[in-house]
């Protein structure tokens, strides 16, 4: 029997439909979570595999519950919270460990504080292995290499770097009628309305969400206009991409036209008018409201990937519906990968680092998970 792949967080609706993604494809896995009866009902609905209780604040359970892993899969938003514990304990037991997370300031201090033990263990870390991380990651680098006029590097960690060089990278991101559940709500605020930074001139530099908007051809969600907001693909980008400047964007729909609208407030107003905002939305987030299948499947979501070098640009366009499946399968399938190879790179990777960029979307879009323009899919 293969080594098991340990969801924490596996009762909340991302956890749940990793943890389904994953005993469809025939892995050994093991719910783990606080809530031993809601683990109870997803373990019914999934042939009853076995579950854990473990809670961030303690060290003991984790260790427990994530003994004898291969790989950890971290679902428990919002990840500033805590989760950085999780990620301890699961290299102290020699596991992989990938998560969800989309939290700018998190993917950061990934870096600094698990860094160097993941390597000491010869253990693979991944943060943002979503539809806002991986994809974005993925597109733009793809996106760059284009503008380059090359091939991908065939070895997926190594950094693409041209001369002359790439000078500007943009990623943008649109939902229509996305119902997040209350977890990525609470991330969403936090991303929204915390100090974050931007890549410019091959440095970070402090950035607020709103400060500039961008025009980007969403392909079947139309051109919209989206504004900045401190993204992890700024913090994971440099890493793999040699670049002057990044930037992010995102169009949050309907739902979110409050954001929309403060955006050039939040830009002008600093931290104060950021935790003036979050102390407004966070009362709105109802903890028993979970989205249903069909507010699920009703979602479409669209990520730009455009690079720029010199008069030469390029753009990689990724389309699909329901985030929370989406993500799933591009969690299931990085978890298997890693449960299955055997060396490769070790330490905290950017998606492009672990997993090979162009061969992760074509896999998406043969799946039919994603529609993929701007990078052939044969």
């Amino acid at each position: 029997m293969t080594l098991p792949i340990v969801v924490y967080g596996a009762s909340g609706t991302a956890g749940a439909a990793v943890a389904a993604a994953l005993v469809a494809r025939g892995a050994h896995v093991v719910l783990v979570g606080r809530d031993r009866a809601r683990l109870r009902t997803i373990a019914c609905q999934l042939g009853d595999p076995a579950i854990e209780i473990a809670a961030l604040h303690d060290p003991s359970a984790l260790h427990r519950a994530f003994r004898g892993a291969r790989v950890v899969v971290g679902c428990a938003g919002p990840f500033g919270r805590g989760a950085h514990a999780a990620v301890a304990a699961a290299l102290e037991v020699r596991a992989h460990w990938i998560d969800i997370a989309r939290d700018q300031n998190f993917l950061r201090t990934m870096y600094e504080e698990h860094d160097a033990a993941a390597r000491r263990a010869g253990r693979t870390v991944v943060s943002g292995l979503g539809v806002e991380g991986a994809l974005g990651d993925w597109t733009v680098r793809c996106a760059a290499s284009a503008v380059c006029g090359t091939d991908i590097p065939a070895d997926a960690s190594r950094r693409i770097v041209a001369n002359p060089p790439i000078h500007d990278l943009a990623i943008g991101y649109a939902f229509e009628h996305v119902a997040p559940a209350p977890g990525s709500q609470q991330s969403w605020i936090a991303t929204l309305t915390a100090p974050g930074v931007r890549w410019r001139n091959r440095r970070w530099d402090p950035d607020r969400a709103g400060a500039r908007a961008r025009q980007f051809d969403f392909g079947v969600l139309g051109v919209r206009t989206a504004r900045s907001f401190p993204s992890g693909e700024i913090v994971t980008t440099p890493r793999h991409i040699d670049v002057a400047s990044i930037d992010s964007y995102a169009t949050l729909g309907a739902a979110w036209a409050m954001y929309e609208q403060a955006g050039p407030l939040l830009a002008l107003g600093g931290g104060v008018a950021g935790r003036m905002l979050g102390a407004m939305l966070a009362p709105l987030v109802d903890p028993t409201r979970l989205p249903t299948t069909s507010a699920r499947t009703n979602t479409r979501f669209a990520v730009v990937a455009q690079a720029r070098r010199g008069a030469e640009h390029a753009h990689v366009r990724a389309t699909g519906i329901d985030i929370y499946r989406t993500t799933a399968v591009i969690v299931a399938e990085a978890a298997l990968a890693l449960a299955t190879r055997d060396g490769g790179p070790t330490g905290v990777l950017a998606p492009s680092q672990a997993f090979g960029a162009a061969q992760r979307l074509r896999s998406l879009a043969h799946g039919g998970v994603i529609a993929l323009e701007g990078l052939s899919v044969g």
